[in-house]
């Protein structure tokens, strides 16, 4: 029985030595793969595009009875926004300018909310509604579209369109020369 502890005693040392070294070892790799590894990853996200986007084209038809308002809005990279509100009423384009905080707000909102893997097109089965158009440019030349009846997209869309809609309301809007 006192071999057994002596063996014991012998054994215990090792081992915590073994667990310990095992611990620092792993510890130390997550230390590399959160100071290199891990900064990449984030550069590698949606986000980035955010920087690429240079126009962003936000349009509703109104084609439903009357009560949905035609309407087409345009953020540019630069601050610019143009408004042009519906035909039949108002044929005016408008523009007003945000500042550069707004405008990457903006940006960064659509490329956090992931639209390139959204579908194309988005329907409802229910009927005078209106259908949004979302369309943004990037530098590249590339474009992602969007139509959106109802609006019946998912939450992400929702979230954009809310965001717009506000910049729509919250502006003083000024006529083209």
């Amino acid at each position: 029985l006192q071999e057994e502890v002596g063996i014991k005693l012998c054994i215990s040392p090792i081992m915590a030595f073994t667990s310990q070294s095992l611990y620092l070892l792993f510890m130390k790799q997550m230390l590399v793969l959160l100071i290199f590894i891990f900064p990449i990853t984030i550069s590698c996200h949606p986000a980035r595009e955010s920087l690429n986007i240079i126009q962003i084209d936000f349009k509703s038809n109104g084609e439903c009875e009357g009560t949905c308002q035609a309407f087409t809005l345009t953020v540019y990279n630069d601050g610019r926004v143009i408004y042009i509100p519906d035909k039949f009423f108002n044929s005016a384009q408008l523009q007003t300018f945000i500042n550069k905080e707004k405008v990457d707000s903006i940006f960064h909102l659509i490329s956090v909310q992931n639209i390139w893997n959204l579908q194309e097109a988005y329907t409802s089965p229910r009927t005078d509604l209106p259908t949004y158009i979302l369309t943004v440019r990037l530098k590249n030349d590339s474009c992602k579209t969007i139509t959106d009846y109802g609006p019946s997209g998912p939450e992400a869309l929702k979230k954009v369109y809310d965001r717009l809609l506000s910049l729509k309301q919250s502006q003083e809007w000024k006529p083209v020369n």
